[in-house]
């Protein structure tokens, strides 16, 4: 059984004109619950059901319709999309209410927080750099060793392996001539097989 609001609802809605996407999707009596969950700012929504002109026989079956509301996926997007829109709209009241602590606050602490949070929300957050050191110390013929055993290991011939930069291997996986330089970094070379 689906609730139809059967009263009339306590709340009046925004104008169509200002309604995001996901709130002009909904029916009127869907629009009246938003409107009344965000007007409460809580999270009882038998008593937003019941602002928004839904009724039921008894309170479990109005918790019953509200629960089904407020978890309905359009509702919960309309729900998020309004909550939004009103943030951007509080924000030069936030903005004034830090300013008002950072210039009357009596606690320094709370002064260099209200100063801290203006100027990171104002993109000038601290920066911090991070310097990383890797030292390598490659040894090709041990690399090289390394790699012949692998291959064989993995049933691999080690000539496929490291025939391309210059390095002859015999069938035993002897090293008959060649060395390995390191390669340049950001580019494949051997250090990429290990």
């Amino acid at each position: 059984m689906v609730w139809k609001p059967v009263n009339q609802p306590l709340v009046k809605t925004i104008p169509l004109s200002q309604m995001g996407q996901h709130m002009r999707e909904l029916s009127p009596s869907r629009q009246a619950f938003v409107e009344a969950v965000l007007l409460l700012g809580t999270d009882n929504f038998a008593r937003a059901a019941e602002i928004a002109g839904y009724a039921a026989e008894g309170r479990t079956s109005l918790a019953v319709t509200a629960h089904r509301l407020a978890h309905n996926d359009k509702v919960q997007r309309a729900i998020q999309e309004e909550s939004k829109r009103r943030m951007v709209g509080m924000l030069p009241l936030a903005i004034g209410h830090v300013r008002a602590i950072m210039e009357n606050s009596t606690s320094d602490n709370m002064r260099l927080r209200a100063a801290q949070t203006i100027m990171d929300r104002g993109g000038m957050a601290i920066q911090s750099e991070q310097k990383i050191t890797i030292k390598r110390e490659d040894n090709s013929g041990e690399q090289i060793e390394r790699i012949v055993k692998l291959a064989k290991n993995l049933g691999l011939d080690p000539q496929a392996l490291l025939g391309q930069y210059g390095v002859k291997v015999d069938a035993g996986g002897l090293v008959i001539e060649g060395t390995v330089e390191p390669a340049d970094p950001g580019s494949e070379g051997l250090e990429d097989l290990l």
